[in-house]
């Protein structure tokens, strides 16, 4: 399923990882997982036509625990906008789009040179589910757009489109810890453009993406620092001057060293939310001081469906000072709270995959023997991806049992919590 490489922006990533912060059948589709689904879409379990009301005009189940009816397709698009706030400044972002497609085709490459024999380059769309809905991934500090293509190919799978840019001056190539508060102004930005960018491209006749979006049906996603970015295109406002003033009184909070000694002048406080998105799935979340420097706590004005999803060992952005503080801070019913057990940071990652535990931080943090293995934690990340989202964008009650507080799903390593 996957041909490799290492090339000189993932050896840097290794060294860069150290620092960070919350940081092949053409007959067969995927889950995400490595599993198959037939040809024609028949999944075992799949319940067909009707909730659990007896609804004969509700559409099939989508069986979280079933591999995906979809082939997967993708692109690269160059998302481009014009900073709000700084006059003459255009941003311009390599990113990935993945799409449900018809079956053959050359492999996709990740990054540019990660194959991926079971993604189809380009490939036809398949529009039998279309409108679909749009979920728009952050990649973490440090990252790429590819990051977590596991989680993503098993959405496409279920018919979503997912589009992912690159963070231009925090990704694996580019990472500088001089530029980290320039990140924090720009992320939250390039995922509405990329939201901006996708629904463009349904509209456009000469596009792969021509009617396959639903705009009603959006949601977004991120990983570590882009769970943060998650957060402030959901809503969340920011007290960043606040949390300086606490950097100032006391330099060992979370990523005060690599903001009190650079130019921080761009970030604003307030929010940046996006009206278009209807629900957010944060992993691993950091940032928590940005909104809880002053009062009101930021988050509180949230007011839409949120999935919060931490890992039990995580040590970059902890369960106890970032994860769970985040979650208890949101407002109202429809939010949960997800533990993977025996996981860490870059659990949420393909990273492991690609370099296991080739560096400390990469050992400490998921990569190395003794931790869950990425099918283990993937297969908890993206059920309960899908089921919520499933649950928030469509309306279906049906997904309810998957997000249910439970102390620990037998088949999955994470513990559900709500309100």
């Amino acid at each position: 399923m996957l041909r490799k490489s290492l090339p000189w922006a993932w050896a840097l990533l290794i060294c860069v990882a150290a620092f960070a912060a919350c940081d092949s059948n053409e007959e067969q589709t995927t889950d995400g997982d490595g599993d198959a689904a037939t040809e024609d879409g028949d999944t075992e379990g799949e319940t067909a036509d009707g909730d659990e009301d007896g609804d004969a005009d509700a559409p099939p189940f989508d069986d979280p625990d079933a591999p995906g009816p979809y082939a997967v397709g993708a692109i690269n698009e160059t998302v481009a906008y014009d900073d709000p706030d700084v006059a003459g400044r255009t941003r311009e972002l390599p990113c990935t789009v993945w799409y449900p497609a018809q079956t053959g085709g050359e492999a996709f490459r990740y990054d540019g040179w990660l194959v991926r024999d079971n993604v189809y380059a380009d490939a036809e769309p398949d529009a039998g589910g279309a409108p679909y809905p749009l979920f728009a991934f952050s990649h973490g500090n440090s990252g790429i757009a590819e990051q977590s293509w596991t989680l993503v190919e098993y959405l496409v799978a279920h018919g979503f489109v997912v589009i992912s840019c690159n963070h231009v001056g925090n990704t694996a190539g580019d990472w500088d810890v001089s530029t980290v508060a320039q990140a924090v102004h720009d992320r939250p930005l390039d995922v509405s453009a990329a939201i901006s960018h996708a629904l463009a491209k349904s509209e456009a006749a000469d596009s792969r993406l021509f009617g396959l979006i639903d705009e009603a049906r959006i949601a977004a996603g991120g990983h570590s620092l882009g769970g943060y970015t998650t957060l402030m295109v959901c809503g969340g406002s920011m007290h960043f001057q606040a949390y300086l003033t606490e950097c100032a009184e006391d330099p060992s909070l979370h990523i005060c060293d690599w903001l009190t000694d650079y130019d921080t002048s761009m970030v604003k406080d307030g929010a940046v939310g996006d009206p278009r998105v209807k629900a957010g799935v944060a992993y691993a979340p950091a940032g928590y001081g940005f909104f809880a420097a002053d009062e009101p706590n930021g988050l509180e004005a949230i007011a839409i469906p949120m999935l919060i999803v931490g890992a039990e060992r995580d040590g970059t952005c902890p369960m106890d000072s970032e994860v769970r503080p985040i979650y208890e801070a949101l407002p109202g019913a429809d939010k949960r709270l997800a533990t993977l057990m025996n996981a860490a940071h870059m659990s949420f990652t393909d990273f492991c995959e690609m370099v296991g535990g080739s560096s400390e931080y990469f050992a400490e943090e998921g990569c190395a023997p003794g931790f869950a293995t990425p099918a283990e934690a993937f297969a908890a990340m993206d059920r309960l991806t899908l089921a919520f989202l499933r649950r928030h964008l469509d309306g279906d009650a049906r997904y309810d049992a998957y997000l249910t507080p439970v102390d620990q799903r037998p088949e999955y390593i994470a513990v559900i919590e709500g309100p």
